[in-house]
């Protein structure tokens, strides 16, 4: 008898060990793969972002230089003019310093219209400097422009948001201007002026604060509680003064709010952005 339960141990003892071993091995394996998956999908998101950021930063590059080429222009044109209008002052100096004689009525005539010439040319310089200061100062009066307009809307649901986070509205719509970046959820203003910015967000059983951030600054803020079985949206709206590349977007709030539970988009109803230059 205590030679079978020997037995027992020495076969079976090392199969137990072997199992659990295995099991083991098993669940770290599950588990590298999804730190794997979750490195992945920050590494996807900061790629997106910098090359949102790299775009961004090469058209302020090209409009610098732009703007540095239109200065040195404008330059040149102001030493061009002042050297004519120091030429056109010494002959009108000239001119007038003569004292002629009653004889030469003819002569002084025409010296006399020379001088009316003169004075006119010197006027056309001082308007075309006057002109080339204006250029360097921005209009203050809006021009007509090509159209900007974006609406997008989340594609599937958000499930516990939390605090701070950028809301993203991936399914783009509408894109006039090429100003709204579905990967981030932010618009980058490709032009200054008046806008107006709209954003719908549903809650399903959930209680949260969707708020307008245009460049960290907070401009307009819904606040929802439909926890008890409650399914509805909220919706704001929001006109600001916004800036070539200023950012917008929308975004959980956390300060002396309750966030909780999902935000829900489906063909019965979506969150959505939107916004357009007026």
């Amino acid at each position: 008898m205590a030679v079978s339960c020997r037995v027992v141990e020495l076969v079976f003892i090392p199969l137990i060990v072997l199992i659990i071993s295995s099991n083991a091995e098993e669940n770290g394996q599950h588990d590298d793969i999804q730190d794997t998956a979750l490195l992945r999908d920050i590494v996807y998101e900061l790629r997106n972002t910098l090359k949102v950021q790299t775009s961004r930063f090469g058209l302020l590059k090209k409009r610098l230089l732009a703007s540095e080429r239109k200065i040195n222009l404008l330059l040149s044109d102001k030493t061009r003019n002042e050297n004519v209008i120091n030429e056109l002052t010494k002959r009108l100096t000239k001119i007038e310093s003569h004292d002629f004689p009653p004889q030469q009525s003819s002569e002084f005539k025409y010296l006399s219209n020379s001088s009316a010439e003169i004075h006119d040319e010197l006027k056309k310089v001082e308007d075309e400097k006057t002109r080339s200061v204006r250029l360097l100062v921005p209009p203050t009066s809006t021009s007509a422009a090509s159209p900007i307009a974006f609406y997008a809307y989340m594609s599937n649901n958000l499930l516990s948001p939390g605090g701070n986070q950028i809301l993203k509205f991936d399914s783009v719509k509408t894109n006039v201007g090429n100003g709204y970046h579905h990967n981030t959820g932010v618009f980058i203003a490709p032009a200054s002026g008046y806008y107006v910015f709209t954003w719908n967000v549903r809650f399903m059983h959930s209680i949260h604060s969707a708020e307008l951030v245009v460049n960290n600054e907070v401009y307009g803020a819904l606040y929802m509680d439909y926890s008890p079985s409650v399914d509805g949206h909220g919706t704001g709206v929001a006109v600001a003064h916004v800036n070539t590349g200023d950012d917008i977007y929308v975004r959980i709030r956390i300060q002396n709010c309750i966030n909780q539970g999902a935000i829900w988009s489906d063909p019965c109803g979506r969150s959505s952005f939107a916004g357009w230059k007026i």
